[in-house]
This record gives structure tokens, C-alpha cells and sequence, in this order.
């Protein structure tokens, strides 16, 4: 057996093409269950999930093989973390960002593929109302949004949605083609690459400048 994530969801590959979920923190159980709908399950047990995969690994594994993400896989990234994002904010779950190593790639064959949000042992913030409360002092990571990045005083609260779905946006920016910037203008010059896509609009509704005009909806 090889352990590819720890955390309070494990991840282990058990022999060739068969993995399995763990649930190391029962807090988790019903994202747990969730995520077994993104995979070709062949057992599910209260504490374990057995699956079928040609291949798992992290984004960031992926990414450094071969830089940049299919438009094909950036729209199922886009797709995939949403509603894993929104699964757990029904639970009050929240995080202040999403980072290249929260991420794992799961190949079912040739045609299918899922990605799955697994880094969730880091600590997470109580979501009520779209809102979450920071009490201590937290690292400032590359992906998260501007307003969580200007914070100079704690304990202070901001609204969540319209910053995840900000981080999950420059994440895909990232994955597309190294697209990095500070404001919406240039994202929009930038993602020309994919102009006029269904993603190129979804990506614009997540990264305006100011955050009560961001939302997550791909059309």
C-alpha cells in the first residue's frame, strides 16, 4: 500500500489501479460520502471507499510534469472544487483559500476524470450567512483573494463566498496558462487565450475587483 495524501481524509493507492478514501476525522463524514459520487467506486464502508482509477495524483504533480491544464480539465476543475466548495459551506465549513496542493486528479480511463478538494485538515473557519469571523493571525498565501490579503487588523469578518470562489478562479488562471494578476482588467486582457468560452466568463464573474459583484456560476 502507498499513501499519496494524509489528512483527515487519507488517500492510498492499495495495489495497481485500485485505491481507497479513509476518513480519518468523523467531523468530515458527510463530505466524505460526497466525494464518492466523483469516483468509479467499487466498495463504500462507513470509514473507507475502494475505487477504480488509471491514475491519481496531485495537481501540483500534474502541473510540474506538464505545465498547464487542458481547457477540457480546467473546466472540470472549475466545476468539481464549486460544488465540493459548496458542499461543505452547507456544513459551515470554510477556508480562506484553495492552493495547488489542496487538489487531486482522479483518471478513470481516457474520457473521464474527476478533481477532487482533499486538503481539508488544515483549519477551517464556521461559514454562517456567508460570512466567517477571524480571530488569529493566518497565512497569506498566493491564491488568496485581495481583500483577505489586505488584512491588517484581527479579529475582523468578510464575506466568504465571493473569496473562495475568487481563489478557485486564480487557481485556474494559474493552471491555464500561468495567468497571475492583481486586478480584473488584466485577467480579462490575459484570459484571451480561452476569449469568449464558457470558462473564459465563468473565471471574469469570479475575479471583478470588488467582491459584492463576484459570483460562481458557469453557463
Amino acid at each position: 500500500m502507498k499513501n499519496i495524501f494524509k489528512g483527515a481524509i487519507e488517500l492510498n493507492e492499495d495495489k495497481k489501479g485500485m485505491y481507497s478514501f479513509n476518513l480519518n476525522d468523523l467531523r468530515y463524514k458527510f463530505f466524505f460520502k460526497f466525494i464518492s459520487s466523483y469516483v468509479n467506486l467499487k466498495m463504500e464502508r462507513n470509514s473507507k471507499i475502494t475505487f477504480e482509477a488509471e491514475k491519481v495524483e496531485t495537481l501540483k504533480q500534474y502541473l510540474s510534469r506538464e505545465k498547464n491544464l487542458s481547457y477540457h480539465y480546467c473546466k472540470s476543475l472549475f466545476l468539481d472544487i464549486g460544488e465540493q466548495i459548496k458542499k461543505l459551506e452547507k456544513h459551515n465549513f470554510g477556508y480562506l483559500d484553495i492552493d495547488i496542493n489542496d487538489i487531486i486528479i482522479i483518471k478513470s480511463d481516457n474520457d473521464n476524470f474527476s478533481m477532487i478538494f482533499l486538503n481539508i485538515d488544515k483549519p477551517f473557519f464556521k461559514v454562517e450567512k456567508n460570512i466567517i469571523k477571524i480571530n488569529k493571525p493566518f497565512k497569506k498565501n498566493l491564491l488568496i483573494s485581495p481583500q483577505i490579503k489586505n488584512i491588517s487588523n484581527i479579529p475582523t469578518q468578510i464575506i466568504y463566498k465571493q473569496n473562495i470562489f475568487y481563489s478557485l478562479a486564480k487557481l485556474i488562471c494559474i493552471c491555464i496558462d500561468n495567468i497571475n494578476k492583481d486586478n480584473y482588467e488584466d485577467y480579462k486582457k490575459d484570459l484571451d487565450i480561452i476569449l469568449e468560452t464558457k470558462l473564459y466568463w465563468a473565471l471574469l464573474r469570479c475575479l471583478k475587483d470588488k467582491p459584492e459583484n463576484r459570483y460562481y456560476l458557469l453557463i
